[in-house]
C-alpha cells in the first residue's frame, strides 16, 4: 500500500464487534486508522466525520439505520467515501442507489483484497 494511504481515517460502523474488529485488524495491518462505532448514534455523537476519508457502514444497526446515516452523510459539504454492507441480499438493487447516490454497496462477506484495493482507488482520488 503506498505511503499516502497511511495518513487516511477509516470509521467501520457495526453492531458486529467480532466482524469490526476484523476489519480494523485487516486495514490497521495495512495501514489505515480505523475507528470503530457500534451504531451510527454513536459515529455522529462522536462528531468526527470530517476527520475520516471512508465510512464503512453495516445496513442493518439498531436504531438509525446504515441507509439514513449514509444519507445524512452523503448531504454534507465534502462528504467521507461510503460503503454500504449487507449481510443480507438487497431486496431490489435499485433501492439503496434511490437512498443515497454516490455510496458503494457491497454484500458480506466480501473477499479482503477488494476492500483494499477499493479503499487505494478512494484514497488516491481527489476529494
Amino acid at each position: 500500500m503506498p505511503d499516502t494511504v497511511r495518513q487516511y481515517r477509516i470509521a467501520v460502523i457495526d453492531d458486529d464487534a467480532g466482524f469490526a474488529m476484523s476489519m480494523a485488524a485487516l486495514l490497521g495491518s495495512d495501514g489505515f486508522d480505523v475507528r470503530l462505532f457500534d451504531s451510527a448514534e454513536s459515529f455522529i455523537a462522536a462528531d468526527e466525520t470530517p476527520r475520516f476519508r471512508c465510512l464503512l457502514v453495516d445496513w442493518l444497526l439498531p436504531g438509525m439505520s446504515g441507509a439514513t446515516l449514509c444519507e445524512r452523510v452523503a448531504a454534507l459539504d465534502r462528504p467521507p467515501a461510503l460503503i454500504l454492507m449487507s449481510g443480507t441480499q438487497f431486496v431490489d438493487d435499485r433501492l439503496p442507489r434511490q437512498l443515497a447516490p454516490d455510496v458503494e454497496f457491497v454484500q458480506k462477506p466480501f473477499d479482503p483484497e477488494w476492500l483494499l484495493d477499493e479503499l487505494a482507488t478512494i484514497c488516491n482520488r481527489p476529494q
